[in-house]
């Protein structure tokens, strides 16, 4: 999944608040041997609201559940709230400036962002928290 995606998916919810979500739907793709396109996204979107994981809002409900149900795997088992970076190769980084949150994944070190990195206002956010699922 290439970064920026969440610019291109043609659904109102996913494209105005599926940081989140977007970022499990990676998560999934780093541990599993699943590719997403816009397709696919949209088609678990509707089956996680459907059975209660996430709302129509992509406010995310069970993120173990959600992660577990697009990784096809029931590998992990918990998600953490920390405040310090985590020594993972993978975890997700809650961004926030005055009035918006936005999440974006971490892997090996590198960055990857659901929205166009580059975009305006990109550089006001400022870590909040970090969330880790184990």
């Amino acid at each position: 999944m290439e970064q920026g995606i969440q610019d291109n998916v043609l659904h109102e919810a996913i494209e105005k608040y599926g940081c989140y979500y977007l970022c499990l739907c990676k998560y999934a793709e780093l541990i599993s041997a699943m590719k997403f396109d816009i397709s696919h996204i949209t088609g678990y979107y509707n089956t996680l609201v459907k059975i209660g994981y996430m709302e129509a809002d992509c406010f995310i409900v069970n993120p173990v559940a959600v992660l577990n149900r697009l990784a096809n795997k029931n590998t992990v088992k918990d998600v953490r709230k920390t405040f310090e970076p985590p020594l993972r190769d993978i975890y997700l980084k809650y961004l926030k400036k005055p009035g918006h949150g936005h999440f974006v994944l971490v892997h090996d070190g590198k960055i990857w962002d659901s929205l166009t990195p580059d975009r305006p206002g990109a550089k006001d956010y400022k870590v909040d928290s970090y969330r880790v699922l184990i």
